[in-house]
């Protein structure tokens, strides 16, 4: 199964985003995490509403957290590391800059292609940062 993304706009009734191996880690807490991240997006993009936002704001900042105390519970390397947790930032940041607008405007986000954009940006990240930590993470994990 392949992660996709679809136009927002033309398929209003489908899912952005699928989950599949492409996405996992090979890890169950953090595939049960980037899951329901990929739920989040998809029901942010069918209700764009300041809630949906919310909960897709709380999970990946809990994500976050997980994955740092991964990191430090396995001594994955400190480049490495940092790289990963100053993405995540940058990800968290984006987030806060489209919750503080919507708060200040009538609890609808002021960019209809958020969710679309997210989605994107969850897939390269995943591509970018995570599929680096696959083999470290089984080879230094006992709990998979």
């Amino acid at each position: 199964m392949a992660a996709k993304i679809e136009d927002a706009n033309e398929q209003k009734s489908k899912d952005i985003i699928t989950w599949g191996d492409l996405l996992s880690v090979k890890n169950k807490k953090l595939d049960e995490q980037h899951m329901s991240i990929v739920d989040a997006i998809n029901k942010l993009s069918a209700d764009q509403s300041l809630a949906n936002l919310l909960m897709l704001q709380k999970l990946f900042a809990g994500h976050l957290k997980t994955e740092q105390e991964l990191f430090e519970q396995c001594n994955y390397t400190k480049a490495d590391r940092d790289e990963h947790v100053k993405a995540h930032i940058s990800m968290l940041a984006v987030l806060k800059e489209v919750v503080d607008k919507t708060t200040a405007s009538d609890k609808k986000m002021c960019d209809p292609e958020f969710p679309n954009n997210f989605a994107k940006l969850f897939i390269q990240h995943a591509f970018e940062y995570d599929s680096k930590y696959i083999d470290y993470f089984q080879q230094h994990i006992t709990e998979l």
